[in-house]
């Protein structure tokens, strides 16, 4: 699992969001944890990615009636939809498969694997499918983007 973390002063590191936060809370006192730290260049930028996101497939599970597989119920999946997004903003590489079926894997958002400028046109194009398949055109970038700040602002 990765998680965002801050190191506060003194040492102590934190969760650094809701996210992080969740699960550490499920991590048992006393237990020791292996992890790799890295420092994340642009947290803010990859913080507003996600919020994006998050409005987005908050909406959708809104909107969608349930769903059921085989008589049982079926959840949607942040991660799922985040990938989604992101082949649907044109971040994607195109396999094959053993049948000779095309399938699409969802690039990563990671600092190492996208350059500044590839980040920058990632998030506008998700601004265009978030405008164009979540929310049918019912509102503007403009006011996309103001409930992206609202929902950074109480993060």
């Amino acid at each position: 699992m990765k998680v965002h973390i801050r190191k506060l002063p003194g040492g102590t590191l934190v969760p650094a969001d809701e996210e992080a936060a969740e699960y550490v809370k499920k991590m048992k006192p006393g237990e020791v944890y292996r992890c790799e730290i890295k420092r994340d260049a642009n947290y803010k930028f990859f913080k507003k990615c996600h919020a994006l996101v998050r409005l987005c497939f908050d909406h959708f599970c809104e909107v969608t009636p349930p769903q059921e597989y085989k008589g049982m119920p079926v959840e949607p999946n942040y991660e799922l939809y985040r990938k989604n997004m992101t082949i649907l903003a044109g971040f994607y590489t195109a396999h094959f498969t053993m049948n000779g079926d095309v399938r699409l894997e969802a690039k990563s958002w990671s600092y190492a694997n996208m350059s500044e400028e590839e980040r920058e046109k990632l998030y506008s194009k998700l601004i265009d499918v978030a405008l164009r398949k979540v929310y049918a055109y019912s509102m503007t970038e403009e006011e996309l983007n103001k409930m992206v700040d609202e929902v950074l602002h109480f993060t």
